[in-house]
Order: structure tokens, then sequence, then C-alpha cells
């Protein structure tokens, strides 16, 4: 276990990592090394994860480092007064009319953990995109992504080409 996490931020009462791709947020049942083990090795007290990042999405992750605000921060999350600003790097050249992208995210049957789009039945999902560059053949884009809404893989199910990259 790596308990050397990269420290962005730290006060009194918060602490955000930097979380590398492949390193899950926080554990399940079989309690692999994990950031949140890290930010407990760390700080040397239990720390809680105020969100997750996907197991393959690197960013900051924001820990409380006590029992209180635990209200405050959910409703700050809750009420997207944080936002959560993803870059992605997509084959193609992205439509710049492409710029919000509203659909329905539901299970895939049979296929558990797997989400996919959907016609109907599923959660509304809300991003809006912005092309930050693009590579000198426009066979890759560079985009900024707000994700107005949290669902599991939702920024993956807008930029992959193919159903079995989704997931």
């Amino acid at each position: 276990m790596n308990n050397s996490p990269d420290i962005l931020f730290e006060d009194e009462l918060v602490l955000a990592l930097n979380k590398p791709s492949g390193l899950l947020t926080e554990g399940g049942a079989h309690r692999e090394d994990d950031l949140e083990q890290q930010a407990q090795h760390y700080t040397r007290k239990s720390t809680y994860c105020c969100h997750r990042l996907d197991r393959l999405t690197s960013g900051v992750v924001l820990f409380r480092k006590s029992g209180r605000y635990k209200a405050e921060l959910a409703h700050l999350f809750e009420g997207r007064r944080i936002k959560k600003i993803y870059w992605a790097l997509v084959h193609g050249s992205w439509d710049p009319n492409h710029r919000t992208i509203e659909t329905q995210i539901g299970p895939v049957p049979h296929c558990r953990g797997k989400f996919a789009n959907v016609t109907s039945g599923g959660k509304i999902s809300v991003s809006k995109f912005r092309i930050l560059g693009r590579n000198s053949d426009r066979t890759i884009s560079w985009l900024s992504v707000l994700l107005m809404t949290g669902r599991t893989h939702h920024c993956l199910l807008y930029t992959s080409p193919s159903p079995r990259d989704r997931g």
C-alpha cells in the first residue's frame, strides 16, 4: 500500500488529495488499497470522503477530517455549489455545437455494475462541454466537461465510441 497521498490542500477541517487513476476512492468489502485508507494513515485519524471518483478517473477528492460539517458539505455537493469539472481526451473532432448533452442513464440488464444511455426509465444526466483544443490532424479533441448531475460513469458514457468502452 502506498501511504503517501498527493496533498493539494489541507486545513483543520478538510483534506484535498489528488487521486491517481486505478486507485479506488474508498474501499468495499475487500478493502484493497484506497485513497480513504491513505488519508487516514496520513492524518492518523478517521477521515470521511465527501464524494467519489470512478476507479479509472484521476482528480481531486475532498475528505472531512472530523464528523463535523457533514450536512453542510453534503449540502454543497447536492446543491451543485461545488463544481466537478473534468478534462477528457476523445477521438475525433468534437462538434463545437455539441455544448450540452442531456440523456438518461440506467443499468444494463444482466450486467451488474454496467450503465448505459437509455431512452426511458433512467436517471436524468446533464453535462456541459467546452472544447479546449485539438491536435493538428483533428483526430483528438481536448474537452472541459462540467457535470451538472452526478451519475455513475456519465462523463465516460458521453465520450465513449462504443458500448463495450462504457463502464
